[in-house]
């Protein structure tokens, strides 16, 4: 696998689980926000540090940190195959008895969230 689809399939793939949980948070209805459009940071926390908070619903936001190892492999007989390998799970790919070389990459993105609203009850 070549670097430019390394780099498209893994943003692509991220993008597309942030996705699947802003729809399935939103579904939800417990006041929970994936990626916030609105952050404003003019409340302080316990610490009294200054912590951005959603402007709809003035819940802090929190960053939630992802630090995936990526393993990509590349059949030396170069067939349709190959594929993005995250925490042993195959996504994609094919096995062959041919020798494989592998290469592991670090990925590490934050997603803003904002936790589920106390006063909103869950339907």
């Amino acid at each position: 696998m070549d670097i430019q689809t390394f780099v498209s399939e893994t943003l692509r793939q991220v993008v597309d689980g942030i996705r699947s949980a802003q729809k399935t948070v939103a579904k939800e209805s417990t006041g929970a926000k994936i990626n916030p459009r609105g952050i404003t940071a003019l409340a302080k926390n316990a610490n009294g540090q200054r912590q951005p908070h959603d402007i709809d619903t003035k819940l802090p936001i929190h960053q939630i940190e992802f630090d995936i190892a990526v393993t990509v492999s590349e059949s030396a007989e170069g067939k349709a195959g190959g594929g993005l390998l995250v925490a042993g799970l195959g996504i994609g790919g094919q096995k062959t008895a041919a020798t494989e070389n592998l290469s592991v990459s670090r990925v590490s993105f934050t997603v803003p969230v904002v936790w589920p609203d106390p006063n909103t009850s869950q339907h």
